[in-house]
């Protein structure tokens, strides 16, 4: 549900005239790099909420259940903490003009670094 409205919010913004990053008429792929380096510290900034906010850290904490950190462990959240990012995420793609393949590009760079253990596996290793 929300990554289609995440498409639709993408394309919206793309429509607006005035737009955050568009006002510094920098190229396209500037401009991705720095959109993509903002919206990297907003979740940066979201996950610190979740540790610090007590109603947020209430949800995130089932994301810290796991006894040994895994590939599962990425994608153990409470659904009222997938609902309430998702919705927050609705107004970070228009603020920072983002087009849906920049947002699916951050998705990338994002399961490609993180911490990954494949079975039998003491360590872990970045992908």
């Amino acid at each position: 549900m929300f990554s289609g409205l995440i498409a639709i919010f993408a394309a919206w913004s793309r429509a607006q005239k005035y737009r955050l990053l568009h006002l510094l008429g920098w190229s396209l792929w500037i401009e991705t790099a720095i959109a993509i380096l903002l919206f990297d510290g907003w979740m940066y900034l979201w996950h610190r909420a979740n540790h610090l906010i007590p109603v947020l850290s209430r949800f995130h904490r089932m994301h810290h259940t796991d006894r040994e950190m895994d590939v599962t462990t990425a994608a153990r959240f409470h659904a009222s903490e997938l609902i309430l990012s998702s919705v927050l995420r609705l107004a970070i793609v228009p603020l920072l003009r983002l087009n849906l393949w920049q947002v699916v590009l951050y998705e990338v760079i994002l399961l490609a670094v993180m911490p990954k253990k494949t079975a039998g596996e003491s360590g872990y290793f970045w992908t």
